[in-house]
């Protein structure tokens, strides 16, 4: 079975997070990610209005914007689309605020793994894809 195609906007300021994230998602022979990022909150949702993304990786603190509040833009622009949040500043709290406010899951930085992020990605993108098919069979 060829690799499940998924584009990706990573939302993340920091270079040096940006080649950790594709390390880690090289690893993951199931999916053949593009990945398009966005170091703003401006940015990201200007790219996310303007491609076709199938999953969203968004950072907590940026310095041009807030992960909290692109979040919560995202979702309003579409409900479905997964989307992991990331924090270096984790907390209890932020995690709670990040699931909240519609994110699928939470990673902190300080506990990401290859392993660890390829089973988030799985349950969020079969999340979205239950979600999905649900939603065209009761339309039909």
């Amino acid at each position: 079975m060829p690799p499940r195609a998924i584009n990706i906007l990573h939302v993340e300021d920091e270079d040096s997070q940006r080649r950790l994230f594709a390390h880690h998602l090289r690893t993951l022979n199931e999916f053949q990610f593009e990945i398009v990022y966005a170091d703003s909150e401006e940015i990201a949702l200007e790219i996310f209005r303007s491609a076709p993304i199938n999953f969203v990786i968004l950072d907590y603190n940026l310095r041009q914007g807030i992960g909290l509040h692109c979040l919560q833009l995202i979702r309003e622009h579409d409900p479905i689309v997964p989307i992991i949040a990331i924090s270096g500043a984790a907390s209890d709290e932020i995690a709670a605020d990040l699931v909240q406010a519609g994110a699928d899951d939470y990673i902190s930085k300080r506990d990401l793994t290859s392993g660890l992020l390829a089973d988030r990605m799985r349950d969020a993108l079969k999340r979205a894809d239950t979600w999905r098919e649900r939603h065209i069979n009761h339309q039909n």
